[in-house]
């Protein structure tokens, strides 16, 4: 199965929803999204927020997750990263998220996660194919 290099922002993915817009970031946006990490409420779930220059390198896709902009009306309000496991016996796949505060509480986070899971499902599992599995780790 073909992975995605998140090293070349031109092959990562632009996700476009109601009011929501998932896409590649830039170094020039960290400072951003470290402010936002930076907020009480965003802190509380994250913890201290990694240093800008790290922020930076995550965008430029070094690193195993592939973090992407979460837009809300042409302004940043947060971050989506995903990681996938490709060994065909533990194949998984991971999202964290985070909005700034005054973006919280108004389903936008819900919606940005939908495109997200849409967007792995559609790469990974043809419609025709697809089904969910549970298991059970006892």
């Amino acid at each position: 199965m073909d992975t995605l290099d998140t090293t070349d922002p031109e092959l990562l993915p632009v996700l476009v929803g109601d009011r929501v817009t998932l896409r590649p970031g830039t170094h020039e946006e960290a400072p951003i999204l470290h402010a936002i990490l930076s907020e009480p409420s965003v802190m509380r779930w994250w913890g201290q927020p990694e240093p800008e220059e790290d922020i930076a390198a995550n965008l430029r896709g070094e690193g195993g997750d592939c973090r992407l902009i979460i837009e809300v009306d042409h302004a940043v309000a947060g971050g989506i990263q995903y990681y996938e496991e490709e060994d065909e016996m533990y194949r998984h796949a991971g999202i964290d998220i985070f909005l700034s505060e005054s973006h919280q509480g108004r389903g936008l986070g819900r919606e940005a996660i939908a495109l997200l899971v849409r967007f792995l499902l559609d790469r990974r599992i043809p419609r025709q194919r697809r089904g969910y599995t549970f298991r059970s780790h006892r």
